[in-house]
Order: C-alpha cells, then sequence, then structure tokens
C-alpha cells in the first residue's frame, strides 16, 4: 500500500508550535511504504515483525533534583555477554546475605541457542547459572528463560553490577528435592471443616511436572482438591545450598461442579517454619473466583517470613535491553520518575494491611469501573512502568504485590472435569460459553461468587506482565493466563462469533464493546500469548485466537474504508458507553492492542495498522489547518451521529472538514489542546507505537511535533509524575 500524501502542511498560526520543517516532511512523503508480508509461520526472523538488530538501544540517565532514573548497568563487551544485571539492597531495608534465587530474562532470538547454557559474572568471577527455558524462538533458541544462580550479599542501600553471559550448560544432573523433608516448613488449611497437611514431604506425591529442573533448583508443583471447587496449590522450589522456597495458594476457582448452590467457603490456613509461625487466618470468606497466598522461604528466618513484604534482592534488568527486544514498549528512559511518586508507594508498602490475603494492594480500587486518572489503566500500570524506568524497589514490590492481588480478582476460573483453565479452545475448551451471571445457556453447574471485587473490563488494568517477565514465578503465569482467557469467556458469547474464510469461532473480543474495552482484551490475548511457556496446551490456542481477531477485522477494511471516508481507520461497530460519539483516545488504546498483538507475533495486526488504523492515527493531525488543525486530534470526542456501527446506515461526517464541525473538547489549554484529560499524551503513544511496528517516518515527526506544540500533559514535569505513557520512538540502527 502506498502512503497516501495529505495536502501539504503550513505553518501553525500563534499558539500552534514551531513552523513546519517543509524539507524534512517533503522527505518523508515521498516515501512509500514497504509491501506487507502476508501471515504465515517461519523458522525465521519474518519481515514485519520486530528485530531487535534494526533498533538502537533507548537513550537512558539524567541527572535533576528529586527525579529518579534507572541505574547504570554493565554493557555488553566480549562476544558471549548478554545482558547487564544488577543486585539491589533497597535502603531502609537491611542488608542481603548471599542465597540462591532465580529471575528470568527475555532474550532475542539466537542469543541462547539450544543446548547452550548461561553463567553469571559478579565482584571477580564467575559463577554457575541454571537456565531453564520457558519459551523458544521459533529457531530453538531460548526466548523467556529462567535464570537461577547464587545472589551476592549486598549492604543496605547498595547495587552491585554483574553480566548474564552465554556458556556450556551445566553438566551436573539435576538436585533432587530430599530438601523438602527437613526444610521445616509445616501447616494445614481447611475449608468448612475439612483439613489437610502442607508439609512438603506429605504433598509431594501430587507433583506434577517441573517448572525448574537442573543441578541448582528443581520446581514442582503439587495441587490438592479440598472440595468440589476449592483446591490448594503449592510450587515448591529446592535450590542446590539446601534451601527450600514454597508458594502456597488456595483457589475457589472450581468450574463446572455441583456445589449445592454454594459460592463461597470459609478457609483457614496457618504456615510455620520450625515450630514458629507465620502466617495464620481464621474463617476468612473466600468467594468463588478468588483466592489467596503466601511464600515461605527457609533461607530467613521465621520472623522475616512473618513479614508480607519481607526484603528480597532487587534484581534489575537492563531496561534498554529489555525495550531494544521488544519485551517492553519503548519507555522513555531519559525521562526520570519524581522521587515522590517512589515515596507514596513507600506509603502504600508501610501500610498494616499491605498484601492481606484478599487485599488489592493498595491501588487497585474495588470499583473497577471507576473514571478518571488512574495509574492501573495503560498498555501496561504505570507500577510496571515505573518500575522499568527506575527500576526502584518500592516501584517492584508494588508490581509484584500487584501481580499476587490477581488472585483477589473475580477472573481466575478453572474447569476441574477438563483440567485446564477455563477456555475456549477446540481441543479443551467450552464454546459458547459466557462468563456471566446473565448467561443463561451456560454449561451446568455453572458458578459465580461475588466477592465484593467487580470486574470491568474497560477499565481493566493489565496485572501480571511485567512481574512474570522478570522473575518466571509459575503463580504470575497463573495470573497472566486467567486474565488473558477470561477477556475471551467475559465477552458476550453471541457477539464472539464471527467467521473468517469460511470457518466460524467465538472467539472474536474487538467488535460489539466499547473501543478501549476491545484493546484491552486483545492486549490480554496477546501478552499471555508473547510469554506463554511451551509446555503449556494453550499455546497455540491464544496465537489463533490474536490472528483471527485481527483477520477478522481486515476482512472488514474495504467497507469500513468505503464508509469512513477521508478520516478512516477507526474501529466501528463497536459501542461505547455513550453512543454518537467517536473518542480518538479510545481508538489509542485500541492501538496500544494492536502493537502487543503484534509483538506475539502477529502479522494480520501488522497488516490492519499498516492499511487500515494508521490513518486515523497519522492524518488526523497532518491535515491543513484550516481544516482540521492538529490539536484536534487530541479532543475529547466527536458527535458523529450514530452508534459507532456502520450499519444498518452510512458513516456522518465522512471527510476531515466534516468532522472538524462536531469536535467536541474539554477545557482547552493555552495552545489550543484539549486539557481536560490525557488525550494527546495517548495520542502520542499511539505515533510512537506505529513507528516502531512500521517504521513510518510520519509517525515520529508528528510526535516530535506534538511535543514541540505543547501537547497537554506531554511536557517534562508532568511525565515525571508518572511514566505510564512516558514513550518515545526509538532510534534506527
Amino acid at each position: 500500500m502506498a502512503i497516501r500524501p495529505p495536502a501539504p502542511p503550513v505553518p501553525l498560526p500563534h499558539g500552534a508550535g514551531p513552523a513546519v520543517d517543509q524539507a524534512r516532511l517533503d522527505a518523508i512523503m515521498a516515501a512509500v511504504a514497504a509491501p506487507l508480508p502476508r501471515s504465515g509461520a517461519a523458522a525465521a526472523p519474518v519481515a514485519g515483525l520486530h528485530n531487535p538488530a534494526e533498533w538502537q538501544r533507548p537513550a537512558r540517565g539524567g541527572s535533576a533534583s528529586g527525579v529518579v532514573f534507572a541505574p547504570a548497568f554493565l554493557q555488553p563487551g566480549a562476544g558471549n555477554d548478554l545482558v547487564g544485571i544488577n543486585f539491589n539492597a533497597e535502603r531502609g531495608r537491611g542488608a542481603l546475605a548471599m542465597r540462591y534465587g532465580s529471575f528470568a530474562v527475555y532474550l532475542p532470538q539466537g542469543a541462547l541457542p539450544a543446548g547452550s547454557g548461561l553463567q553469571m559474572s559478579w565482584g571477580s568471577a564467575s559463577r554457575p547459572a541454571q537456565a531453564d527455558v520457558l519459551r523458544r524462538h521459533p529457531d530453538g533458541s531460548g526466548a523467556h528463560v529462567l535464570v537461577t544462580t547464587p545472589f551476592p550479599p549486598v549492604a543496605e542501600g547498595l547495587t552491585l553490577q554483574s553480566m548474564l553471559r552465554r556458556a556450556g550448560a551445566l553438566a551436573d544432573a539435576p538436585i533432587g528435592m530430599s530438601a523438602l523433608a527437613s526444610s521445616g516448613i509445616t501447616g494445614s488449611v481447611s475449608v468448612d471443616g475439612r483439613s489437610l497437611d502442607l508439609a512438603p514431604a506429605t504433598l509431594a506425591s501430587r507433583f506434577d511436572d517441573h517448572w525448574q529442573r537442573g543441578p541448582l533448583a528443581v520446581q514442582r508443583r503439587a495441587v490438592a482438591w479440598l472440595n468440589d471447587a476449592v483446591r490448594l496449590v503449592a510450587d515448591f522450589t529446592c535450590f542446590a545450598d539446601g534451601s527450600v522456597e514454597a508458594e502456597y495458594a488456595v483457589m475457589a476457582d472450581g468450574q463446572f461442579v455441583n456445589t449445592g448452590g454454594v459460592s463461597a467457603w470459609n478457609i483457614d490456613l496457618t504456615l510455620a517454619l520450625k515450630g514458629a509461625r507465620v502466617f495464620s487466618v481464621s474463617g476468612l470468606r473466600v468467594a468463588h473466583g478468588y483466592g489467596f497466598g503466601r511464600r515461605i522461604f527457609t533461607g530467613v528466618s521465621a520472623e522475616e517470613n512473618a513479614r508480607a513484604d519481607r526484603p528480597e534482592h532487587n534484581v534489575q534488568i537492563d531496561p534498554a535491553f529489555l525495550i531494544q527486544v521488544g519485551a517492553l514498549p519503548p519507555y522513555a528512559l531519559s525521562t526520570g520518575l519524581n522521587e515522590s511518586t517512589l515515596a507514596g508507594y513507600g506509603r502504600v508498602l508501610n501500610a498494616p494491611d499491605f498484601r492481606a490475603p484478599l487485599s488489592v494492594a493498595g491501588i487497585q480500587s474495588p470499583n473497577m469501573g471507576g473514571t478518571g486518572g488512574r495509574e492501573d489503566i495503560g498498555l501496561l500500570p504505570g507500577w510496571h512502568a515505573n518500575f522499568f524506568t527506575t527500576q526502584d524497589g518500592r516501584a517492584r514490590r508494588m508490581m509484584i504485590a500487584q501481580a499476587e492481588a490477581a488472585r483477589s480478582l473475580p477472573i481466575n476460573q478453572f474447569d476441574r472435569a477438563r483440567g485446564v483453565p477455563v477456555n475456549l479452545s477446540r481441543e479443551t475448551g467450552r464454546p459458547r460459553l459466557w462468563m456471566d451471571p446473565r448467561g443463561g445457556s451456560n454449561p451446568p453447574n455453572t458458578i459465580f461468587g461475588n466477592g465484593g471485587r467487580d470486574w470491568d473490563g474497560g477499565h481493566q488494568p493489565q496485572l501480571a506482565y511485567g512481574a512474570y517477565l522478570v522473575t518466571g514465578r509459575r503463580s504470575f503465569w497463573d495470573a497472566l493466563l486467567s486474565q488473558g482467557l477470561y477477556a475471551m469467556t467475559s465477552t458476550y458469547a453471541p457477539n464472539r462469533i464471527k467467521t473468517v474464510a469460511g470457518a466460524q469461532r467465538d472467539w472474536c473480543v474487538m467488535q460489539n464493546n466499547q473501543p478501549r474495552e476491545a484493546g484491552w482484551a486483545i492486549r490480554d490475548v496477546s501478552l499471555a500469548s508473547l510469554l506463554c511457556p511451551d509446555a503449556v496446551p494453550l499455546k497455540a490456542h491464544l496465537s489463533e485466537v490474536v490472528e483471527f481477531n485481527f483477520a477478522y477485522l481486515n476482512s472488514k477494511v474495504p467497507a469500513w474504508k468505503q464508509a469512513q471516508g477521508e478520516p478512516f481507520g477507526w474501529l466501528p461497530e463497536c459501542n461505547p458507553y455513550d453512543r454518537g460519539a467517536l473518542k480518538p483516545w479510545m481508538q489509542d488504546h485500541i492501538m496500544a492492542g494492536c502493537w502487543c498483538a503484534w509483538r506475539a507475533g502477529s502479522l494480520e495486526a501488522r497488516r490492519f495498522v499498516a492499511d487500515f488504523a494508521r490513518n486515523w492515527i497519522i492524518e488526523r493531525g497532518m491535515q491543513p489547518p484550516n481544516v482540521f488543525p492538529m490539536q484536534m486530534g487530541g479532543y475529547y470526542a466527536f458527535a458523529i451521529g450514530n452508534s459507532h456501527n456502520i450499519l444498518p446506515g452510512p458513516v456522518q461526517h465522512n471527510t476531515w472538514a466534516e468532522l472538524a464541525t462536531v469536535a467536541r473538547p474539554g477545557r482547552k489549554n493555552g495552545e489550543g489542546w484539549d486539557g481536560d484529560g490525557n488525550y494527546t499524551v495517548l495520542w502520542a503513544r499511539s505515533l510512537v507505537l506505529v513507528w516502531q511496528m512500521l517504521g513510518d517516518e510520519r509517525a515520529r515527526w508528528l510526535f516530535e511535533r506534538i511535543l514541540a506544540s505543547g501537547g497537554a500533559y506531554t511536557d517534562l514535569r508532568t511525565q515525571r509524575g508518572n511514566n505510564i505513557d512516558a514513550m518515545r520512538p526509538l532510534d534506527r540502527a
């Protein structure tokens, strides 16, 4: 598809920013988009998908009073160097002793070939590192890798730099799990009077496959059903030094079982280490779909384990590397974050009930549908972004706590009869299922609990992606998968049913709902697909769902283009909560979902952006100011006069000039931008994502122009308050 040049821009009037660099713009407009490849599997890097070698690592660092930047990292020098890793001990939380531990890293294709291994280098020596490859690239090299290694001793407030290197695979045989018998961990759980002994050795007979297995660490899971709908899930990790880490979770998530109408249960749980109690709860009422958990590590005292927020190594992975390889969106590492934002996290972290059972860990509101400026609503939530841009331990702990809090929201559904999370796959799923109490045609014994927390698809945050990305904790994978699957099953079933190339599926989550909900739903499915371990049976299904959604949208694009006219590119057949308004910022949330789908390997998603969506994202800022001023691209809404559905009648206002007559801005700032919300910031974010997906120079040029023209809340001072949408275009290599 050739880029259609817009009418040549002219210098904008006073207050709209600097004059156009016409020479640069002419060069951009002379470019023609490269042909886009069709979807298809391939073992080598596929044209149109993210290739880290094409991009520079983002600039980072800076200096400003009261502003925190990411720390320095060792940079690869020798041929086997992969990425710098820091071990940090937070100020005010004491020194940290040496211990075995694990973290996870996302590597580019070819960096860790099949059969190779890893080592860590810190101080003056190399240390062994066990590589458990959770997910591989098409060529067999490691993609998402769980790394186990000795964590160094670190004095309070200090950081030790290290380098993760490629090496030969560890030759020693995997350790066993005999350490469980002498771990000193004891406990019991009971549900309405029915009890289970939680001693690790007692649960060993229930172990499933390995999550980790090597000479430095072995991890296995035990599952025990406490009644028809409530189960215990326990992950045990034995390390080479004899220490043990146990993570217990009680999940009331069993579906399609007869509970006699009961949808909530009284649960008692007690855990101890060497006879000293570390956790206890009695008579906790847990509704269906909810759960809670607790971790114990034998390498520290019972007193330390009794703290819900016990000190741990803050493992820092060079965020510039994670951005370059595409594991993170292109956050602006040179922006910095206000110390006051991190101090606010500290106050939440120090609250007495922080990380209490069924807690939402300080940020999540029980009313997820609440409007207004919210740190949880973004491509990734603010606590994700703020950790990755600063690597600060307070933001990390908030991110970890929110991933744990996924158990405290009604998205957890497990199909007991089929032994898998509730899903819509053709192999193990339940087609036409609608996980909603109004779904009268649902299978028998579908259970719906009321735990006091709602789930609103139009405002849902992504809870676990960042935490799982850097820790590899199996419970965080559970949360990431549960949210992706619930995004599908909670979408009204008749609206999901679509046909592509003669194949009918009930997998579409991007039509007949709010545009922002469509964006968040495909984001959640896509991020689960991106990091799905190879051993998970639903891996192929997640990928198929992503491709099916965009294949369906692409099948509709010709008709949508014709109906929408000049401003084509906004997603129709989606019903906002106030029909009749085209809201650009909702389309920007869809673009966030498109980026996630593209990162998950969807060429159909890239085609949708290239052939359709980018016209709306870019062209709304490229029109002559007497037709459609650039500032209008950041307005709240346009009253287009229908219900966002191109049928049964034609779309009204299908030229830029006509659309300008129905603009509905909020309060304008001094430069004419809508200052009632972060709408311009979201538009700028979309331009960054389009640039990365397509390399369209117009997107980069327009992004720079919006910032230079005083786009509302794009200023450095505002962006330093929270880095949730603080993104910048990457530079070409």
